[in-house]
């Protein structure tokens, strides 16, 4: 008898071997959050095609929403939390990793389908902190780094301070305008106005480029200092950078910072090319934060862009003044006057003037073009 009932057994343990896997792979990956088992019901119109299946997938979105709902409530004071949640909950059937129809009826020509599903809020909670983590680094501002240099009072174009904050920003995500572009104007028509501290000519010369934002400063060294180190004499300096970081659509100050570093070294200009990175280091790490806290700032709360359609009929001003304010993440909508065809708008949206203006290119019932785009400032056309 137990040799009869061996072969059942090897078969029996062969298929555990090989269906475990499979078992295994349908289990969500473990962690803090689990999962949520919960029964809901989605609806679509009896008569359209494929109209189970619709009513399925709102089903699913239904169930994740459920599911997800305690965490949700969690992440309302996050950075952009609205915009975090629509593109979470389109991918909603994704965080569902096994569900069941449980049964189907149709009530005044609406199917209803009611669904068990299990939900995985691990899944869910990684994807929300992955989207965030995109969006906060999403659309960041176009930036240059202008700092005059000096070393014993003479100007030195090894630019080791400019160079340190540079990397610290793009670190961060932060975009650089291409140096190259730059490096045949900058002093002349820069290092000027970086002394004199004139805003407004550095911002314009930081927008004639497409940066939206301009780090300014100086770095400089102190008289080097000349010590006995284990019988070596070895050269210190102290460096000094101070930088700024100023918005181009309107000249302002987001933050200003500075450092200031000493290091040595057996060669003297290669201790103060040290110091002057060290205190580039220093400095960059605080200003950048303060700039990215300023961006997302201004990103969640708004910023306010001029507007201004040409060829614009009153027909189609009316249109625009109900339709403007519709648009996704335009908070406020402020008509400014319309004469000869011409209408202005100002606008508070949480997006870029770029983006912005594609959103409005968009819009239905008015055909616009754009004839001139600026950080603060979109020109349109009405066409035919």
């Amino acid at each position: 008898m137990m040799l009869q009932k061996h072969p059942i057994s090897v078969l029996a343990a062969a298929w555990l071997l090989l269906a475990g896997p499979i078992l295994l792979a349908q289990q969500p990956p473990p962690g803090p959050h689990g999962v949520k088992k919960v029964t809901v019901i989605g609806k679509a119109p009896a008569g359209n095609v494929g109209a189970e299946d619709e009513a399925v997938q709102k089903a699913l979105r239904l169930a994740v929403e459920q599911a997800t709902g305690v965490f949700i409530a969690g992440q309302t004071e996050t950075e952009n939390f609205q915009l975090v949640k629509d593109r979470v909950m389109a991918k909603a059937s994704g965080f569902v990793f096994e569900h069941k129809i449980l049964k189907k009826w149709i009530d005044a020509g609406i199917l209803h389908v009611q669904v068990y599903a299990v939900v995985s809020l691990d899944r869910f909670a990684d994807e929300w902190a992955a989207i965030r983590e995109a969006l906060l680094t999403e659309n960041m501002p176009l930036f240059m780094v202008i700092v005059s240099e000096e070393i014993n009072g003479r100007f030195d174009l090894g630019h080791a301070a400019e160079n340190a904050i540079l990397k610290v920003f793009i670190e961060k995500g932060f975009p650089p305008v291409d140096k190259a572009q730059i490096e045949q104007n900058r002093e002349r028509d820069l290092t000027k106005a970086n002394l004199a501290g004139d805003m407004q000519a550095i911002a314009a010369f930081g927008a004639r480029y497409g940066a939206q934002i301009v780090v300014v400063g100086q770095a400089t060294t102190g008289p080097p200092e000349i010590n006995n180190v284990y019988g070596v004499n070895t050269t210190f300096y102290f460096a000094n950078v101070e930088v700024r970081a100023i918005r181009t659509d309107d000249a302002g100050i987001i933050a200003s910072e500075s450092a200031n570093i000493r290091k040595g070294s057996t060669n003297s200009h290669g201790a103060a090319k040290m110091a002057l990175t060290a205190a580039g280091i220093e400095a960059g790490q605080k200003l950048v934060d303060a700039v990215m806290k300023n961006w997302q700032k201004r990103a969640t709360q708004g910023r306010r862009v001029q507007v201004m359609i040409s060829d614009c009929d009153f027909r189609h001003y009316v249109q625009l003044k109900k339709l403007l304010g519709k648009v996704s993440a335009v908070k406020h909508v402020w008509p400014k006057e319309y004469a000869n065809k011409v209408a202005m708008f100002d606008l508070e949206a949480t997006i870029s003037a770029e983006t912005l203006a594609e959103r409005l290119m968009e819009l239905e019932g008015v055909p616009l073009d754009v004839v001139q785009l600026l950080p603060n400032r979109i020109d349109l056309k009405v066409t035919k």
